[in-house]
This record gives C-alpha cells, sequence and structure tokens, in this order.
C-alpha cells in the first residue's frame, strides 16, 4: 500500500484503500494497546508531544542489519571481548576477537563476523565472506544471522534476488522471535512476494510486531484496518494504530492521523490536533504533511489565518512536485510583498 496521493482541490480528504482476497486462518491480532489509543471524553487529542515525531524510524531496507549481535554475558561471566570492542568501534579488535572464537564453534561469533563484511566495518566489504559467516550462525539456528541472509536474498547484495529463499530465512527468524523479521515477513504475505499471497497472516505478522511497538508494522496494520483487509474493516482501530505509530515516530502514520483527526475519521474531529500532527510533519520534510498545513493556514482552521506562511509552505510542497491550484489562486491573491516574504521564508526552510 502506498502513501496518500496528492490532495482533492475542494478540502483534506483521505483517499480510499483497495480491499483484497479473503482471509484465512492465522492467530488473532492483539488490539490497539490502551496507552497507545485515542484520549476519551471531551474528543480532543493535545498537540503532540515536543519530540515525539522528531525521527523517523525507515521500515528496515533490505541489507539492514539490526538488533544485537552478541548477548551481553551474565554478570558472573568473563566479560566478551569481541562485542565489547565492537560496540565501542574498535572494530578490527572486535574481528580478530570474534574470528578466533567463530573458528572454535562460537555461533554468536560467526554472526559477528558476518555483521563486519556485511558492513565493512573495519575489514573491507565482502558479501560473500559476510554470507558464509551467516550462513555457518544460521545452520546453528542463530536468529540474527538467519535475518540478515533473509534480507541478503530479498535485496540481491551479493547474490541473486530470491524471495522465496528469503522468506524461508526470515520465516525461520521470525519463528525464533525476531521482531524485524516478522515484519518484512508479513509485507512479503501482503504483496504475494516469494509467498502466497495472505493478508489475513500478513495482518497476524504485523500484528505481533505491532504489539512490541514497531512503528513501521503499527502503520502497515492501520492500513489494512483501513482497507479491511486479512481483518474485518474497523476505522476506530486503524485510527488507534496510526495514532500509536505517529507516537513512535513514523511521519507517514502523523500524516495520516493528523487527516482522520481532520475529518473525524475513527476519532472525534479536532481540526487543532489535526493542525499540530501536520505542523511537526511538515517540519520534518513530508510534503502531503506541507500541503496540508497550507491549507488550514490558508482557511484559517485548526490554525489561526497565516497567509505567509501557507504560501511558504505551499511554494515547499510544490517545490517538492506537489501541485495544488486552489493553493496557487490562493497565493495569486496575496500582496506581492506576502508572496516575497513567503518565498524568502521558503528559502531560508529549514533554517528558519
Amino acid at each position: 500500500m502506498t502513501r496518500l496521493s496528492a490532495v482533492a482541490l475542494a478540502g483534506l480528504l483521505v483517499s480510499g484503500l483497495a480491499v483484497s482476497a479473503a482471509a484465512q486462518s492465522a492467530p488473532p491480532i492483539p488490539p490497539p494497546r490502551p496507552g497507545d489509543g485515542i484520549p476519551e471524553p471531551s474528543g480532543s487529542l493535545s498537540p503532540p508531544d515536543p519530540g515525539s515525531v522528531t525521527t523517523v524510524p525507515i521500515p528496515s531496507a533490505p541489507g539492514t542489519f539490526t538488533g544485537p549481535v552478541l548477548a551481553r554475558p551474565g554478570l558472573n561471566a568473563p566479560p566478551d571481548l569481541a562485542y565489547g570492542a565492537f560496540q565501542r568501534g574498535y572494530y578490527l579488535t572486535a574481528f580478530s576477537h570474534a574470528l578466533k572464537r567463530a573458528e572454535a564453534g562460537d555461533t554468536a561469533a560467526a554472526t559477528l563476523l558476518g555483521l563486519l563484511y556485511d558492513q565493512g566495518y573495519g575489514v573491507a566489504r565482502n558479501y560473500r565472506e559476510a554470507a558464509a559467516w551467516y550462513a555457518i550462525a544460521a545452520g546453528r539456528g542463530d536468529r540474527e544471522a538467519l535475518y540478515a541472509l533473509g534480507m541478503m536474498n530479498l535485496e540481491g547484495r551479493g547474490m541473486p534476488v530470491d524471495q522465496a529463499k528469503a522468506a524461508e530465512y526470515l520465516g525461520r527468524a521470525a519463528s525464533a522471535g525476531k521482531i524485524a523479521a516478522m515484519k518484512q515477513l508479513a509485507y512479503l504475505y501482503r504483496d504475494g512476494a516469494g509467498l502466497p499471497r495472505d493478508p489475513r497472516r500478513a495482518a497476524s505478522l504485523f500484528g505481533q510486531a505491532a504489539a512490541e511497538g514497531d512503528a513501521d508494522a503499527e502503520y502497515a496494520l492501520a492500513q489494512l484496518y483501513a482497507a479491511g483487509e486479512g481483518v474485518a474493516k474497523d476505522e476506530s482501530f486503524a485510527t488507534r494504530w496510526f495514532a500509536s505509530a505517529a507516537r513512535h515516530g513514523n511521519v507517514d502514520a502523523a500524516v495520516e492521523f493528523g487527516i482522520r483527526l481532520f475529518n473525524g475519521v475513527g476519532v472525534p474531529k479536532d481540526e487543532t490536533a489535526a493542525g499540530a500532527w501536520f505542523e511537526k510533519a511538515a517540519e520534518m520534510g513530508d510534503t502531503i504533511a506541507q500541503n496540508r498545513l497550507a491549507r488550514i493556514l490558508a482557511a484559517g482552521r485548526g490554525r489561526q489565518a497565516d497567509p505567509v506562511a501557507a504560501a511558504k509552505w505551499h511554494f515547499l510542497a510544490r517545490g517538492a512536485g506537489l501541485d495544488d491550484a486552489y493553493l496557487d489562486e490562493f497565493v495569486s491573491s496575496l500582496t506581492e510583498e506576502q508572496r516575497s516574504a513567503a518565498a524568502a521564508a521558503a528559502q531560508r526552510w529549514p533554517a528558519g
């Protein structure tokens, strides 16, 4: 599923999501957690806390290694020299210690060697060596190595793209409890890539990852609830998951949540709270949020009318490729002085 399309001329509306095939059996989806739900009584939502949407975690790109490499030893265990060196950025030292241990049969050390070769930490990047060490650790059931091999196959780093093999490795890593693997496997089930398309299984896996606070899984699960794909359509659940993902830093979710607040979809209508989310996402460079913010500043809905600021955000969104005839007409109605001030503000952004 993709990002929202450009706004319609007449208002801030959410474009529909396509509903797909009937679902098959799978574990139940956990409901939104109370702490991440929509605040009750009055229906008004406070603006996001400062910093609540300040960084945007990117969905783990194929080939990105996440998670711990070596478990820290217990209190009474000898220090883990390879892990300690790696954590401090002494990659050659980590390589030396890990190589000795891996050659002696240490599974976690083999995974660390795979990572060092995979990312080129302290050694020349070598995908073939990385895959070989990952394979040794994966053969012993190491979930980090299984996940890394799955992502290498998914992206085709150092090997041909093989979605079926990627799904096999990711499935084993997910079964071993790797949250990132659950999410990546869910994408494959959702899209029918390397696996038979299974929206219900995708929803179940997204749900497990979302229950652990993975913002991207929360966003994907919200989309499924909004579409009624793999789960029963439920706008309230969809909005709650969009809200949770937004609060955990997913900028796409912040925009979608703002739109739902503005239109009252799955949550009491609250234009002021919507404006706060649009502003947060706009400041982070999201083009759709910049466009939405320009519209509400032009109309004085959810924010006090500010023609210069509205024009500034429109210039920024239009410069990123999002045209809007309504805002073009609005800007043309401004004075030359206002347009010049807006253009200067847009040029200074994000510095000021």
